[in-house]
């Protein structure tokens, strides 16, 4: 009987255990959700599309803008990671000259300036199918826009966990071998 009533008593606890794992989970999928920033919830394009209440002929126009932009932008992108690594493969080599580090150094940099510029003419080009009314709107959110189409980079010494620093850096953003003192406060 005690055998019987301690099973049941099991049973229950994890019938309990369950739904209150699966009620967390998903107040905190719904949670998330809403407090993403507009580019985590669809992206520049529908940002855009929202604030500056297009049509659906804007849209199209849009979209294709887009497409283009990304496919010219993918490929400038893909480049640049091709000619990055074929420079710090250079590490490697103990008399690299620096003419050939400068000159994959230009490169890298032309690609970057065709970037931005393909980026800015992108938005130039949204800009001219917008209405007048549109384009106010579009003057006082493109900031933003262009914000969250720019590829994202944490900062150095971010910790994104709970603001705690990875289990390989000292809270002063050290690495636990580095056996140099830390620094003084204020720096």
């Amino acid at each position: 009987m005690i055998t019987y009533n301690k099973s049941k008593f099991f049973n229950i606890l994890i019938v309990v255990l369950l739904l209150l794992n699966t009620v967390t989970v998903c107040f905190l999928l719904i949670r998330n959700d809403k407090h993403q920033p507009p580019h985590q919830q669809g992206g520049a394009f529908n940002f855009l599309v929202k604030e500056l209440a297009l049509d659906s002929m804007q849209i199209q126009q849009y979209q294709v803008l887009r497409n283009n932009h990304k496919n010219k932008a993918d490929s400038i992108r893909k480049e640049v990671r091709v000619i990055k690594d074929s420079l710090f493969n250079l590490i490697k080599i103990n008399d690299s000259s620096d003419s050939t580090i400068q000159q994959k150094l230009s490169i890298i940099a032309l690609h970057e300036r065709n970037l931005n510029a393909l980026t800015f003419n992108h938005f130039k080009l949204l800009r001219a199918i917008c209405n007048a009314e549109q384009q106010i709107k579009f003057d006082k959110v493109i900031a933003t826009a262009v914000k969250m189409n720019a590829p994202h980079q944490d900062p150095p010494h971010h910790h994104p966990q709970n603001g705690r620093p990875p289990r390989d850096e000292e809270p002063d953003g050290r690495p636990e071998d580095d056996n140099r003192p830390p620094p003084p406060r204020g720096e």
